[in-house]
């Protein structure tokens, strides 16, 4: 959180409380819609944690969206029945209006950060696919019998993000993928184009599924 929307979020409980202290003219869907936005902010909070629940972040944008939405009726319920003057409304208007450009502001921000992590991202995995596709192509790809492949599949939807090698159930659950629908991995002309640091992790995924591969 950062300091402007810390402010915002004081302010808005300012003035619901001050709304609820003026209750005169308040509808009763008033309080179911308060009632919801308390659920629906509280509710992530009080979910499982830990190591296990790691991926559960109580920001995370699937928990705050119902939870904006919700203030927004909450913020309408309560406006019914006020009568502003010319001034006050002016005033609530321009502030909308700030809050909103603030926060379209900060947004476009946020989806430059999140591009340029997903590029980083992107471009591990198609070096450690590019290693991989490298050692199928001097033996038999590594397909081990009796696998699992749910777990094998979870494995690779986790393993496939980080820099470090896949393990031999990802990598059995890749090239199965790789069959049906093709790879996003670099081409070996591109691999020597590519930085050190993701050569590095396109050689490591090549000496770890050449080994897989040659096994018994």
């Amino acid at each position: 959180m950062n300091p402007f929307s810390v402010a915002v979020a004081v302010a808005a409980v300012a003035v619901i409380v001050a709304r609820l202290t003026i209750s005169r003219g308040l509808p009763r869907t008033a309080w179911v819609a308060l009632v919801a936005f308390v659920v629906a902010v509280t509710a992530p909070a009080l979910g499982p944690s830990g190591y296990l629940f790691s991926l559960r972040q109580v920001d995370a944008p699937r928990y705050l969206f119902p939870g904006v939405l919700l203030l927004f009726l909450v913020f309408a319920e309560f406006a019914a029945g006020l009568r502003l003057h010319t001034r006050a409304r002016t005033w609530a208007v321009a502030g909308g209006i700030l809050v909103f450009v603030i926060s379209l502001a900060a947004n476009v921000g946020l989806l430059v950060d999140r591009a340029h992590t997903y590029r980083d991202k992107a471009s591990i995995v198609k070096s450690k696919l590019a290693g991989a596709e490298l050692a199928a192509s001097r033996s038999a790809p590594f397909d081990p019998p009796n696998i699992n492949e749910e777990q094998a599949g979870f494995l690779l939807a986790f393993f496939v993000t980080v820099p470090q090698p896949l393990p031999g159930p990802a990598l059995a659950a890749y090239y199965n993928v790789s069959d049906r629908f093709g790879t996003p991995a670099y081409q070996p002309d591109q691999v020597s184009r590519l930085s050190l640091t993701l050569r590095r992790i396109t050689q490591a995924e090549y000496i770890s599924a050449l080994k897989l591969n040659r096994g018994p």
